[in-house]
């Protein structure tokens, strides 16, 4: 049994694509095609209607996921300044960006909502998969702990890490900043905080106590 009050709440929160979706319905049916139903459907639209190259459901934001991790591994460079200006203007269009500056600061706020569900979506997949968190070469299981920390150092490497490194920090600025929030509200435990709090405070890993 969910704490959430309203069907925004739980659309926001919830991770399971298809229950999502059932919530998004109803709250069309309570509330009908309002401003704000219409942008959130766009983005709907955006992030999950498939194309022809589509063979399965896709979560189109999470190509932003791909994009910066694939960004934190190419060098500033002469011969790499073509590939990374086009990668990084194509986050404006993975992540509706433009779409959201045409709705004025109900598009930023709605926006900001939708990047912190990408946020929480993928810190609970992180927080599920084996593959992440398993241990080096697949062996022994992460313990919460070692999981949380994995999870803020992936965390500060897409939101402050990538982004420095290629200067984009205002086109990665919704994304980054949910990414943050969201840690902090799934991990509210002080010990679990300051994880993250210590590498945003310039604190090498090492430093971290447990």
């Amino acid at each position: 049994m969910d704490n959430y009050n309203t069907w925004q709440e739980r659309f926001y929160h919830e991770t399971e694509r298809e229950d999502r979706e059932e919530i998004f319905e109803q709250g069309l049916k309570e509330e009908g095609t309002t401003r704000e139903n219409e942008f959130r459907q766009k983005l709907w639209n955006l992030r999950y209607a498939p194309n022809k190259r589509d063979k399965s459901e896709v979560d189109h934001f999470f190509r932003g996921f791909l994009t910066l991790d694939n960004l934190g591994r190419t060098k500033p460079g002469f011969f790499n300044g073509k590939y990374i200006r086009r990668e990084i203007a194509s986050l404006r269009s993975i992540w509706g960006l433009d779409l959201a500056e045409e709705y004025g600061e109900l598009g930023k706020t709605l926006h900001y909502e939708e990047m912190k569900h990408l946020a929480r979506t993928y810190i609970t997949i992180c927080q599920d998969d084996k593959n992440f968190s398993t241990m080096i070469l697949g062996v022994g299981k992460l313990s919460k702990d070692k999981l949380a920390e994995k999870i803020a150092d992936k965390v500060f490497f897409l939101a402050r890490v990538v982004p420095g490194m290629h200067h984009c920090e205002k086109t990665v600025e919704p994304f980054a900043d949910a990414m943050i929030e969201v840690y902090f509200e799934m991990y509210p435990k002080k010990a679990d905080r300051r994880r993250l709090q210590a590498r945003l405070d310039g604190v090498k890993a090492e430093e971290i106590s447990e």
